[in-house]
């Protein structure tokens, strides 16, 4: 069967779905963009709406983090590596992506286990990674510092800036008007 077929099928089956409209919220820009991207908001309307939520931890990380990063930008033998994301992250003057062209000493990355092999080729810097995100991201945060650990990679500091979505979604489902089902 063809993806065409597939999703044709897959959109019949949910339209025949019988249920009131079901009102389901994402919490991550990114979230938001994948859903536009592939349509997904029209193909599931009117079954199911999808609304936008808190935002994520990188979207919402305090000014004071970003700001402290810009000061880490001016120290000797310092790299900061750090999810694409949070570039555009502004603290109370300026983001990443702002300092990136006064800077040759930030480095986007996709994992954090990449900050470990970019630490054991530079041995003479100190490699910094900007340990923002939520649930899913902290346990590879976990295991890098624990591999660092394992492997004695002494050059490598992770700047925690985690957070969790609990709170945030405890705190809107107890507004009894919330009218959100997932």
């Amino acid at each position: 069967m063809d993806n065409c077929k597939l999703i044709v099928e897959i959109m019949e089956k949910i339209k025949a779905i019988d249920t009131s409209p079901l009102k389901i919220m994402e919490v991550c820009g990114s979230h938001t963009e994948v859903i536009d991207r592939l349509g997904l908001r029209d193909i599931l309307y009117p079954k199911v709406n999808l609304v936008s939520g808190p935002g994520c931890p990188v979207c919402v990380t305090d000014e004071s983090y970003i700001d402290v990063v810009l000061k880490l930008l001016n120290s000797k033998n310092v790299l900061i590596t750090t999810f694409g994301d949070l570039m555009k992250v502004k603290g109370t003057t300026n983001s990443l992506m702002d300092e990136k062209p006064n800077h040759n000493n930030i480095k986007v990355i996709y994992s954090p286990l990449e900050a470990l092999k970019i630490a054991k080729e530079n041995k003479s810097l100190e490699v910094i990674f900007l340990a923002v995100g939520f649930e899913t991201t902290a346990p590879l945060i976990a295991l890098s510092i624990k591999q660092a650990k394992n492997e004695k990679i002494k050059n490598i500091s992770f700047l925690l800036g985690l957070k969790t979505m609990k709170p945030i979604l405890e705190h809107i489902l107890k507004d009894k008007n919330h009218n959100i089902d997932g």
